[in-house]
This record gives C-alpha cells, sequence and structure tokens, in this order.
C-alpha cells in the first residue's frame, strides 16, 4: 500500500513532533489503572450482544403471527355473531308469529265498533259448513257414520274442475281420517265408482266378500251414505256391480243388484263429536212425519249423550219464525244475542245449524232478525244469509 506521504514528509514529521506543546500528566497510575478496569468491566463481549437480539426476534415474530392470527379470529367472531343473530331473528320472528296468532285468538270476536261476535275463527275444524266455492272448483260428498253406526255423517271436499270426479271418489278412503276424527271406518273401501250422467246412475263395484253387519238399521244407513254422496249430484239409482251379477246382501233387505237414491230429508242438524279432543260435526238428526220446522229448531235444543250428539240451540235462546216463499224470517228475543254466557262459539254454531236445518226444507235464505249484534263470526245479520253449499268441509291435511 502507498503512504500518504512523500519523503519530504518524512523527514519533516520529527521536527514537527518536537514544536508540539508539552503536555503533562499529573493522574495517579493506580488510579489511572482503576479506571481502565472499570471500564473493561462494563464493556460486553460480542457473544453476549448477539444473544440479546434473541428476545427481539422472539417478540417480532410473535407480532406477525399474532398480525395473521387476529383476521381469522375476527371473522370467526363474525361468523358466529352472524350465526347467533340469526337465530336469534328466527326465534324474534317465531315469537313475533305466536304473539300474533295469540292475539288474534284474544282479539277474535271483536270489531272496530265493540261488536262481540265480529271475528271468531282460529281453527279451521270449526267451520262446519262451506258457504261458497270459486268458479275454478267443485264439491265432493262423502259420507262416513259415527262409532255407533247411528247416525250419517256428511262430508264435503274440494277439487278442481279440472280433476276428475269418479278418480277422486275412488281415493276417498285416503281423505278420510277415522281415527283422528271419532268416527266409523269408510264403509266403501276398496270399491270403485263410475257415474253416468246420461243415465243418472252410478255404479258402484264392491270389493269381493263385502258384506253388512246384521240389523235392518245397518241396511238404512247404507242407502243413507250412497244417498248423501250421490244425491246432490242429480243421480237417482245406484247399481251394483258384482262377480256374475249376483247383487249385494244387505241382510234383512236380501240381495239386491240397484237401490234408489233418496231425495234429502227434513233434519234438525246437530253437533256430533266423539271426545273433547276429536273433531266436531254437524250432522243431519231426520225427522219423522210432517214435523214442520219450528219443531225441528226445538228439537236442535236436546242433547243426546248416549250417541256423542249435541245440541246446537241454546235453551235460553227464544224466537219465532215467519215463512216468506224461499225465506225464512227468525225473529230473536230482545237482545237474547247479546248474552255473554253464551260463547261466540256456540252461537256461530247456532247459526250454521239453522242455516242447514232451513236448507233440508226447502229455503234458499234465512233472515235473522232483532239479534241486538250485527255479525256473528263472518255472518252480517243485518242481510239475509243464503243457506250453504255443503256441511263439514274437509281439507286435505285435517
Amino acid at each position: 500500500m502507498k503512504s500518504h506521504y512523500n519523503d519530504d514528509n518524512d523527514k519533516q514529521m520529527p521536527e514537527l513532533l518536537k514544536n508540539m506543546p508539552q503536555v503533562n500528566d499529573h493522574l495517579d497510575k493506580n488510579e489511572l489503572f482503576q479506571r481502565i478496569s472499570q471500564e473493561m468491566g462494563k464493556s460486553k463481549p460480542l457473544k453476549q450482544k448477539k444473544s440479546h437480539l434473541l428476545p427481539i426476534l422472539s417478540t417480532i415474530l410473535t407480532a406477525v403471527i399474532i398480525l395473521a392470527i387476529i383476521p381469522v379470529l375476527f371473522n370467526n367472531t363474525m361468523f358466529q355473531s352472524h350465526e347467533e343473530q340469526s337465530s336469534n331473528n328466527a326465534a324474534d320472528s317465531k315469537l313475533a308469529i305466536e304473539e300474533y296468532s295469540s292475539r288474534m285468538e284474544e282479539d277474535s270476536g271483536q270489531s272496530d265498533d265493540g261488536n262481540p261476535e265480529f271475528s271468531l275463527f282460529g281453527k279451521k275444524s270449526e267451520d262446519l259448513v262451506l258457504n261458497e266455492i270459486d268458479d275454478q272448483s267443485d264439491v265432493v260428498h262423502a259420507a262416513v257414520t259415527d262409532l255407533q253406526g247411528q247416525y250419517v255423517i256428511p262430508l264435503s271436499f274440494i277439487k278442481q274442475k279440472t280433476e276428475k270426479l269418479t278418480g277422486y271418489y275412488n281415493d276417498l278412503e285416503n281423505y278420510i281420517n277415522n281415527e283422528k276424527w271419532g268416527v266409523s271406518d269408510f264403509l266403501f273401501k276398496g270399491a270403485s265408482f263410475k257415474i253416468d250422467y246420461t243415465n243418472n246412475l252410478v255404479m258402484v263395484n264392491l270389493p269381493e266378500g263385502f258384506s253388512l253387519n246384521p240389523g235392518s238399521a245397518n241396511a238404512n244407513v247404507f242407502q243413507e251414505l250412497l244417498s248423501n254422496m250421490f244425491g246432490q249430484l242429480g243421480l237417482n239409482k245406484v247399481i251394483f256391480e258384482t262377480i256374475h251379477n249376483q247383487g249385494v246382501n244387505l241382510g234383512p233387505i236380501g240381495i239386491v243388484k240397484e237401490l234408489p237414491i233418496r231425495a234429502r230429508q227434513k233434519s234438525s242438524y246437530k253437533v256430533y263429536q266423539a271426545s273433547p279432543q276429536k273433531r266436531k260435526f254437524l250432522i243431519p238428526v231426520p225427522q219423522t212425519g210432517q214435523m214442520d220446522i219450528e219443531a225441528a229448531f226445538d228439537e236442535m235444543k236436546q242433547n243426546e249423550e248416549a250417541f256423542n250428539v249435541f245440541r246446537t240451540i241454546p235453551n235460553d235462546i227464544r224466537f219465532d219464525i215467519n215463512k216468506s216463499g224461499e225465506q225464512l224470517a227468525v225473529t230473536f228475543s230482545d237482545g237474547i244475542l247479546t248474552d255473554t254466557s253464551i260463547t261466540p262459539q256456540k252461537k256461530n254454531t247456532m247459526i250454521e245449524a239453522m242455516l242447514m236445518t232451513a236448507k233440508s226444507y226447502g229455503y234458499k235464505s234465512v233472515k235473522f232478525n232483532n239479534a241486538g249484534i250485527k255479525k256473528i263470526g263472518k255472518y252480517n245479520l243485518a242481510k239475509a244469509i243464503k243457506v250453504p253449499l255443503a256441511v263439514n268441509p274437509i281439507m286435505h291435511e285435517q
């Protein structure tokens, strides 16, 4: 390596050093030694400096890991929060529906003008008549009996016009829930029906081995069931299709190949309910002889508890009857329907039972006067009410 100085400078250096000011150090040698020793004690070896970096690096690494984990934790927390919120929202919606239903039940029977009978229904099973259907629908009539086989229970189903009527009749056994309703089994299980509108008859093919239990009552009920099912279609005869055309054994009536369809009987409509947990039905109790409609209404105040058949007109209800052509007028005693001891449902059932009874006597409408209230359930008492299309409407989910 070359020097920064030339030869002349090298020669001048001793002279320059001689001319420097003289410096005298008066510090004691022992004291100087102690200071140097102390300074050397304070210095750290290179290895310790390197080891000192390890905690710093660990801290930095931990911070990096935490920064990487935080978004994951944050997302999980947000997801859980969202799930909890969704669950809470669902619970709130369910609670709101339940509260709304509860309010509807509490408010049922009250209108804006304080009328306690304005609205009534919260249960489909309490709709005991069918008042109307749309232009795209038809009514299918069916029938079963009570558990003791004493009374016919008419049923009505709604089908679309596009569905074949015969096919619906052939599937009726699938729509009847006898155990749930507290009624007898469908008598025509396994049977098939063919409707002949040209000749106004229905052909019934009964399953092999079909027979009725002994007793004339069973044969009478058998014929009433068929009359309820097909009489309202305008048919007038039932023909039985059996093996070798032998006919069907109807016990005391004997073996028959055909039966006439009976016209609708004049009847008092009462409620059948096998037990408090079972469905309610309006049933026709046929009237004998020349019983007029006043007597039929009086009959509707009587219970037949042995057969689980109950009154539809409370004993305390008083009224007068006036007949005018196809309209019947029922005039109640002053304010009798404002009696709060009679529940809105019982009043509604009374109106429906009276309408069906009037229908069986050939009336087209009923005008209820002097009721003291404007409405009972869905019925506007200020106007004449048309008699229902059918009784005991059944929805498939019931």
